[in-house]
Formats: C-alpha cells, sequence, structure tokens
C-alpha cells in the first residue's frame, strides 16, 4: 500500500514523476510549522470542550516543537480565539474531529490524509466534512475536493449525495461549502486511477 496525502494531490498530479522523486528523496516526516500546532490546539479545543485549555495546549505545543516567533505565535493565539468565537456562535453539531480518509484509488495507491471535522447537518445535506486550510492555494474546484466527499461517503457507509464538502479558515471564517455530484465524482476517479498507474509507473524504476 502506498499513500498519497490529499494536500499534495494537485502538486502530484501536476508532475507524477517530480513527485515520485521528491518522495524518494525525502527523509523522515515534515516539520511541524505554526498552522499545524493551530489545527492541532482546535482539536484541543472540541475534545475538552474548553477554550482554556486549548490555549494551554498551544502554548505547549509550540515550546514542543520550538516555534518560537511571538508574531507567529500571536497570530495562532487569535485564530484558536477567533475561531472559539465563530464556534460558540454557529454551535454546528460536531460528529467527529480529525477524520483520517483512506480512499482505494487503484494499483496499490490510497488516497490518506485528515478532515478536521465533520458536521451533522440534516437539512439538504446529512454530513459536512470540512476541511481546515489557512491557505489561499486551496480551492473547490481542486481535484481532491469530490475524492474526499466519496472517501467520507464510504467510511461513514452514506451515499455520496448524503455529504458535501468544505473548507473553513483556522479563523473560523469564509466557510465555502460544496457537493459534487455522482457524475462529478466518477470523473474525479477516473483521473485518480490514471494518476496512480502513472505513479506506479514512476515508483518502479527508481525504487
Amino acid at each position: 500500500m502506498r499513500k498519497l496525502r490529499h494536500g499534495e494531490l494537485e502538486e502530484c498530479f501536476a508532475d507524477p514523476v517530480s513527485w515520485v522523486a521528491r518522495k524518494l528523496a525525502t527523509k523522515g516526516r515534515p516539520r511541524v510549522g505554526y498552522d499545524r500546532v493551530t489545527k492541532m490546539a482546535i482539536y484541543k479545543y472540541h475534545a475538552a470542550g474548553s477554550l482554556a485549555l486549548a490555549r494551554q495546549h498551544l502554548a505547549r505545543l509550540l515550546n514542543s516543537y520550538h516555534l518560537s516567533s511571538p508574531i507567529r505565535a500571536a497570530q495562532c493565539e487569535d485564530r484558536l480565539e477567533e475561531y472559539s468565537a465563530w464556534f460558540s456562535a454557529e454551535q454546528p453539531m460536531v460528529v467527529k474531529c480529525k477524520h483520517n480518509i483512506l480512499l482505494d484509488i487503484s494499483s496499490g495507491w490510497f488516497l490518506s490524509g485528515e478532515v478536521g471535522r465533520i458536521d451533522y447537518l440534516g437539512e439538504e445535506y446529512d454530513y459536512r466534512g470540512v476541511l481546515l486550510e489557512s491557505s489561499d492555494d486551496v480551492w473547490m474546484e481542486d481535484l481532491r475536493m469530490p475524492l474526499l466527499q466519496r472517501a467520507l461517503a464510504d467510511a461513514f457507509h452514506r451515499r455520496d449525495e448524503e455529504f458535501c464538502v468544505a473548507l473553513q479558515g483556522l479563523d473560523g471564517m469564509m466557510l465555502d461549502v460544496r457537493s459534487f455530484s455522482y457524475a462529478e465524482i466518477e470523473d474525479a476517479m477516473v483521473k485518480a486511477r490514471s494518476l496512480a498507474e502513472a505513479l506506479s509507473q514512476a515508483w518502479m524504476p527508481e525504487s
């Protein structure tokens, strides 16, 4: 089994051969940064139901990962506060936080990675899978989005149309929601399968 994290899918799709070369050359895990510790503090906020405990957790994480920029640390704290304010105002029904997906693409490749929050809506769609992101480079039109909808529907034993997917900033702002049709999801799966074949061909000679 080989895993392709959904956050790397666009880069990989653009140039599979270069992506494989970088993966084979990279040793160890990627460094944890400020966005990641903010997201981990948000998870703590949901798990503990306490902003105070989430603040303490954030401080420990910043220290543990040697993230020492006062400006960036303050930004993390502000985002956590703003996210908490959004959540308190909106009060979505959270089913799960930090859900790890694993979608079989083909050729031994699986789409993996994390979805920050699963909300129960009970209206037009039953569930909403939310990616907590801070990058301006993330778009609802990215190839990964319909694939995430399929992965979440499969994981929760639901039909594709019972899920929608969303992008939300780490400060809780700019919640962008979309539900992809069955045809759109199937088209994305075809592209993903083609990518998996290209990855397998590129991986074999190098490895």
